[in-house]
């Protein structure tokens, strides 16, 4: 990479797809901040309805225009300087991440893997396993299974997810949690790509309707579709299209219950202690920034006035404070000039 020059790194995340992504996004842009690097954030956005409009240069008889979308559409050579990959299962290839990995080939960009995860254990093959091996400069992992898997290959380390830098210090002392307000993200069954089973919405919804006899109870929605499951069902619902305005949401609640991972994320970021109502492979990642992981079934309200929540939010702050310093000198060594390849 250039000497002496704001660098222009490329982002892989979405926007108005999933706010998860733009609080990874969020997190490890203050990690690379806080490891003295300047940079452009030029954003690969992996929003599904963005995703196929990568294709207009190769079926030019279908009339396609190229879109007005501020991401990086297509490969521009000597744009970028380097590629950051963070946070979500969406890094192997496929539809979504294919493009990128071609381009970070064909380019032979440098490339850091921040805190990527996985629902179940894989194997890695074709143009994931060339990047992996030539053009990487950094693997972070973010789950053991994740971890396993990529070690067959190549030297990856493990640490949470950098969302839990995304707002917030992670130097400040944690909270001593009386809990009288809890913030539950509810989440619809039917919403593509996004949906929790059926009866872990309607389990969730019971929940929050016993919650709400003993403590106030904040519902909070991070897509469209949860803001019309709340209408549907009556209910009052906390939701907006910037992801910059969820911190607010979370900030003067002592407990967070969600199926959505990164809304722990943000939890943790903020000092907040979590419960994660496990649904997939991928509460891993919620139990490594200091979440309560269940499952659906279990006793919540039993579990609110059990659980020493002080203790869980000391534990909170000591992963955050243990993972920061690894993290700034990790990205800081892996996007210096001269870096060597992982």
């Amino acid at each position: 990479m250039p000497e002496n020059k704001r660098l222009n790194l490329l982002f892989s995340t979405t926007r108005q797809w999933n706010i998860g992504d733009e609080f990874i996004s969020f997190g490890t842009k203050n990690i690379i901040k806080a490891a003295g690097i300047d940079f452009n954030s030029i954003i690969y956005n992996r929003n599904p309805q963005v995703c196929p409009l990568r294709w207009t240069d190769h079926f030019p008889w279908a009339g396609i225009k190229r879109p007005q979308e501020n991401s990086l559409m297509k490969s521009i050579p000597g744009l970028v300087d380097a590629a950051v990959i963070a946070g979500s299962p969406e890094w192997r290839g496929g539809r979504r991440a294919g493009p990128l990995l071609d381009m970070i080939i064909r380019q032979n960009l440098p490339t850091a893997f921040v805190g990527i995860g996985s629902a179940s254990p894989f194997s890695l093959k074709g143009p994931i396993l060339e990047v992996m091996r030539k053009q990487s400069r950094l693997v972070i992992c973010r789950d053991q299974q994740t971890h396993e898997s990529i070690s067959r290959y190549i030297k990856a380390h493990l640490l949470p997810c950098p969302s839990i830098y995304a707002f917030g210090n992670h130097n400040a002392p944690p909270p001593t949690p009386s809990i009288t307000r809890i913030a539950i993200i509810i989440q619809d069954s039917e919403t593509q790509w996004q949906r929790v089973p059926k009866a872990t919405s309607e389990w969730l919804l019971e929940q929050t309707a016993k919650l709400s006899e003993k403590y106030e109870v904040r519902m909070i929605g991070h897509f469209i579709d949860d803001v019309a499951l709340a209408r549907r069902k009556g209910l009052d619902i906390w939701y907006s299209g910037d992801s910059n305005d969820y911190p607010a949401f979370l900030k003067d609640c002592q407990l967070v219950i969600s199926p959505r991972v990164h809304a722990c994320g943000l939890a943790s970021a903020l000092g907040i202690p979590s419960i994660c109502v496990q649904h997939d492979g991928r509460a891993e990642t919620a139990a490594m920034f200091g979440s309560l992981v269940v499952k659906p079934g279990t006793d919540i309200q039993a579990l609110v006035q059990k659980t020493d929540w002080e203790d869980r939010a000391a534990q909170i702050h000591r992963i955050k404070e243990g993972a920061w310093g690894q993290y700034v000198e990790l990205l800081k060594d892996a996007l210096s000039p001269g870096a060597a390849v992982s």
